[in-house]
């Protein structure tokens, strides 16, 4: 992501916990600079609201499940 959009910034908007879980509701901003997964930069602004849920064990990460409308990412970006 930081290769693609280098002034990349995310705001966290809700970071819930609960047992061994860990809910975050974010969003990322920043302009489409760089290549991303062999597409080439439109130079296009991206304002990308996402969600992930995260389960720990020992204090590590064995799942993440991310929520997010790729539909409006392609579309923001110019490459639907």
């Amino acid at each position: 992501m930081r290769t693609a959009f280098p002034d990349l910034h995310v705001t966290i908007e809700d970071l819930i916990a609960e047992g061994d879980t860990v809910a975050a509701r974010f969003t990322m901003r920043g302009t489409f600079k760089g290549e991303m997964m062999g597409t080439a930069p439109t130079g296009s602004q991206l304002t990308f609201p996402d969600a992930v849920f995260i389960r720990f064990k020992s204090g590590k990460e064995v799942e993440a499940t991310a929520y997010a409308n790729m539909l409006s990412f392609n579309e923001q970006l110019g490459i639907s």
